[in-house]
Formats: C-alpha cells, structure tokens, sequence
C-alpha cells in the first residue's frame, strides 16, 4: 500500500469506517453525563485534584463509563484540566470518543500518552514522524497503535492551530477534523462600529467575501443593539441550496483536512470536505446549515473598548456613571446578570456592565462588592473589555450512516 496515492489511501480508510457496525465507544449522552458531572466536581473543590478523585466522587453511572478500558484518552484529559484546575474545553470529550473508535475499528491496540511517556519508549516510526512532522512536535496528544506493526496509527492533536487528528497509513497523513453534530463549523469575529453596524474589515473582505452579502444585510435591517438577545440568521425561507453550499466551500477552500469524522446515531463516518455538498437521489443535502447566525454577542473579547461613545451611552441608560476613570454601579442598582460564573466553574468571575461591556473580578472588585458601608463599586475603565460579535456556521448531518454508504461512499 505504500506505494499507492494518497488519495487511494483516503479510500481505503473510507472503506474501513464504512463496513464497520461498530457504535461509539461513548453516546453523546454518556459525554454530557461526564462533562456535567465534571462542572458539578469541579465547582465543589478549591485547588488542583485528579481523576482519581473524581471517579470516586461521581455516581455509580459515570463511574463505570470512565472505568472502562477504552476511555484511556476522556481520563487522561480529566485528569490534566483536574491538576490544573481548568475547565474542560469544549468539545475535547467528544474528541477522544471519536477518535477512539477510529482507532478501534482499525484494530489499534495500544493507547500512549504522548505527554506522559519518555519518546525512548515510542516505536520509533512513531517517533521518527513525531519529531519531524510540521505539526505534530508540539501538538500530539495521544496514539494509537499496534507496537509490533506501524504500519498505520491515528494521533491526537492537541494544538488549535493543528488538525484534531490524524491516520498515518504506511507514511501518508490524512488530516482530520472532528466534528460533534450538530456543529459549529466556523465562528469569526466581528467588531462593530458607533451605531452597532458591522465593521467590514479588509482581512474580512478579502478572506471570507461569501460573508459580505450576508453582513450587508443585517447592517441595512438591524444593528448589534437591536439583536441583543437573538441571533440573526443568516438564511430566510427563500435561500437557495447553492448559497448555503457556498459557506461550506469557502471553509474548506485553504483548510488542510483531509476528512471529517463524526458521530450519527453513535455509529462513525467520515466526510471528505468535497463531499459535504453532496445532493441524494430523492433531492436532498448531505448537510444542513440553516442554523447559521451572526451573534451580536460573540464568545471573544478586546482588551480595550473600541467603541467609546456607544459604551458611555448604553451605560448611561443603566444608570451607570462615568467619574473621572471609572465606572461606578450603585449596588441599589446592578444591571440584570450583572455577576456571571466562569465557563465551566461555579463562582462567579465577571461582571457585567451592558452585554458587550465587561470585567474580570478582581480582588479590589470583590472587597468593594462585599463590603456592607459601600453603596457602590468603582470600576477601572482601563480594566473594562468589551465583547466582539461574530459570524458562525452550523451543520448537520440528518442522513444515517447507511443511506451515506449506499449512495456517496458504496464499494
């Protein structure tokens, strides 16, 4: 097989998942199980714990999930965020599911910790492709493998800037990207101007043109403020299936994937990103992405605001003063969810000015806040961020492992 093309490769690992019955090694509802009991351990201790912990503390049900054999890779990544005392990031779960099966469905029987395993104890294809690979010296996470022929072997990725994973069969990498449906396929941030209209950028034109027509219309029909509270999707009844598939090619255009893997039903498949526009027989799409949005409140942030007279407006209708440098809120009269929990943590870390306006809790922050003589609480406006908007698309599979075999991936 090393001497096929790369592209022959992709079908044989197609082939492979396909005439597999095999279910997820985890069903989306066993992961949620562990990741809220995770949120609920997690917001009860003070300092850094570990899996072992964990599993004693947790019910009978997600104790047996994470006892089992097969989620070397969901405990380890517990464990790390335990020690560390960080939420679990969205998605990683689903990931190692994923990617389990995989290798399971290939046969791979042996699991290596890359962060806690000596490279003298790698097989040493491993560690030759580890240690020249562009992305994998930083950014591998976990392998699979059989130790007596490595031949084939799938690797995690742990680096945002790197694909999820990876099978190496007989030397070629097929990158690949791990979705858990229904997914966000894409999410970019926008800035908006005075009057809460879109900004369009000359990265954002010239990388992701797709999206103007799109930003042009909510800017003549709406405005940040006026969304506050929804999202705007991006498809109305009359959109046509071509503009949707437009989305998904412009993602995948510079994308260096290979294929996708997810989860129908707990059973996996796998896309490659040519075929995610594919139409069946009967009309309809592979793929679903009317749940594509512009969200006035993205999920990142600026350091600095950049909206400044918009800022001392919508704090002014809060009843929020602006004193020299800083903000002072009057306890008598916090804005609704103005104290708001950390991702995945159960004590609060920020506080929330206006939606788009908000700052970490200091120390200083918490002793004015507790603090019984004072009516108020200053705020640094140096100290102030404000929220970014942003463009996301969503997909969906709605087709089931069989009915994609049977007409997009048949022997």
């Amino acid at each position: 097989m090393s001497k096929l093309s790369k592209e022959t490769k992709i079908d044989e690992v197609l082939r492979v998942i396909y005439s597999s019955k095999s279910k997820t090694t985890l069903t989306k509802n066993q992961v949620k199980a562990i990741e809220g009991e995770f949120k609920r351990y997690q917001g009860n201790i003070k300092a850094s714990s570990s899996v072992e912990d964990f599993i004693k503390s947790t019910t009978p049900k997600v104790k047996e999930l994470l006892e089992r054999k097969n989620n070397e890779a969901v405990r380890s990544e517990i464990n790390k965020q335990l020690r560390e005392n960080k939420a679990l990031q969205p998605g990683v779960l689903s990931e190692c599911v994923i990617l389990r099966t995989c290798a399971e469905i290939f046969k791979l029987k042996s699991f290596i910790d890359i962060g806690n395993s000596p490279m003298s104890e790698l097989p040493n294809t491993i560690a030759r492709f580890i240690n020249t690979g562009q992305t994998a010296l930083f950014a591998a996470r976990y392998v699979y493998c059989n130790k007596n022929d490595t031949s084939t072997f799938i690797i995690q990725y742990g680096n945002p800037n790197s694909a999820d994973g990876a099978i190496i069969l007989h030397t070629d990498e097929i990158t690949l990207e791990v979705k858990n449906l229904p997914a966000l396929l894409m999410d970019k941030d926008l800035i908006y101007d005075e009057c809460g209209k879109i900004v369009k950028e000359a990265e954002l034109i010239e990388k992701y043109p797709t999206y103007m027509k799109y930003i042009d219309r909510f800017n003549a029909e709406t405005s940040i403020l006026d969304t506050l509270g929804s999202n705007y999707r991006l498809f109305q009844n009359d959109s046509t299936l071509c503009e949707k598939q437009e989305l998904v090619e412009m993602y995948f255009k510079d994308k260096p994937v290979d294929l996708i893997l997810t989860s129908v039903k707990d059973k996996l498949i796998a896309i490659r990103p040519k075929d995610l526009n594919f139409i069946f027989k009967d009309g309809s799409p592979l793929i679903d992405v009317s749940g594509s949005e512009i969200r006035p409140v993205g999920k990142n942030l600026k350091r600095t605001i950049y909206t400044p007279n918009l800022f001392r407006s919508v704090l002014s209708d809060r009843g929020i003063e602006i004193i020299g440098e800083v903000c002072r809120v009057y306890k008598d009269k916090l804005p609704k969810d103005f104290i708001k929990n950390g991702r995945g943590k159960t004590t609060p870390t920020r506080y929330y000015l206006h939606p788009l306006f908000t700052v970490k809790i200091t120390p200083n922050l918490s002793t004015q806040m507790s603090d019984k003589t004072l009516t108020y609480i200053d705020i640094p406006i140096k100290d102030i961020e404000q929220k970014k908007s942003g463009i996301a698309v969503h997909i969906d599979i709605k087709k089931t492992k069989e009915q994609i075999k049977s007409e997009l991936y048949l022997d």
